[in-house]
């Protein structure tokens, strides 16, 4: 009782700073993991105060939508622990988990829009005012931020997906081996490494690409909308995908912990994940883990 109070107090705190900062998408990817651990330990009174908790004080602050918001992401977490009880996998945790959101998260944004807009570039021109003054030759960063905000409505609906997409990943893949470490479910698959893209989903990254064609030669707003927003989303579940088979790749091969920390690093500093993409998408027709297990497995049977 002593370690739930400290939850239910905890997420009071979390709630109130995160609303303080007019933020609450955090909240709402930490909520359907809360709730979800609670649920398949049977602690459902204690799933009804955490929602009403992080309701309460939006409402109390006359934010009645977003405390809608968080009770329905609160909430799906009930259901989401229901489903892990049946072995539901780590994968299509994270893709179901990550659409609520986005959908709780776009409608709020799309509904308040004017608001979100003027928010957006005020915040871009606040950053790009504080990088002109601590550096004179970031011209080119300037115009990148000036993009920005020019097309925010063709790229901020990605963007938002991608990171909503990455929170999920590592707050559902914790609450995965913690459940699973205690013996609570016995899912299909809780490993960030065996996690793979659908190979049908290709053809919504082809169709994408037609759109993108298709708005180069007639442009069109609505199709703008939904071919760069979509692409940077598929930019995003493949990046995720590619940096699971570099996981794979580690588990299985084992190479020096020194190789992997400046392979990492190096990806990173110098800009080169971004491959991680290609292979993700690529997968789709090669399925990289086969190969990498084939090259293990023959290692083994020349030692």
């Amino acid at each position: 009782m002593r370690y739930q109070g400290i939850v239910v107090f905890g997420l009071a705190v979390f709630a109130a700073i995160s609303l303080g900062a007019g933020y609450s998408v955090p909240l709402m990817l930490m909520l359907p993991a809360l709730t979800a651990y609670f649920t398949v330990r049977g602690r459902y009174t204690l799933c009804l105060v955490i929602a009403g908790t992080a309701a309460a004080l939006p409402v109390a602050a006359h934010a009645y939508l977003i405390g809608m918001l968080l009770l329905a992401a609160a909430f799906s977490g009930v259901m989401l622990g229901a489903l892990m009880r049946v072995r539901l996998s780590l994968g299509t945790c994270i893709a179901l988990i990550t659409g609520i959101v986005f959908i709780l998260d776009a409608g709020y944004t799309w509904l308040t829009w004017p608001s979100s807009k003027t928010d957006y570039m005020d915040a871009i021109a606040a950053y790009g005012e504080r990088v002109k003054a601590g550096d004179e030759n970031a011209d080119h960063l300037m115009t990148l931020l000036t993009w920005m905000g020019d097309n925010w409505l063709y790229t901020s609906f990605g963007i938002a997906f991608g990171g909503i997409l990455l929170g999920v990943t590592v707050i559902q893949y914790l609450l995965y081996r913690s459940l699973t470490a205690q013996g609570l479910i016995a899912p299909l698959n809780s490993h960030f490494s065996r996690m793979r893209v659908p190979e049908h989903l290709v053809w919504v990254a082809i169709a994408l690409a037609g759109l993108w064609f298709l708005d180069k030669w007639q442009p069109n707003e609505i199709v703008r909308f939904v071919a760069w927003n979509g692409a940077i989303a598929m930019a995003f579940v493949y990046w995720l995908n590619g940096l699971s088979i570099v996981f794979f790749w580690i588990k299985v091969l084992q190479p020096r912990p020194v190789f992997i920390l400046l392979l990492l690093v190096a990806a990173f500093v110098f800009n080169f994940h971004q491959l991680f993409a290609v292979a993700g998408f690529f997968d789709t027709w090669f399925d990289f883990r086969v190969k990498i297990a084939r090259i293990a497995a023959e290692r083994i049977k020349q030692e």
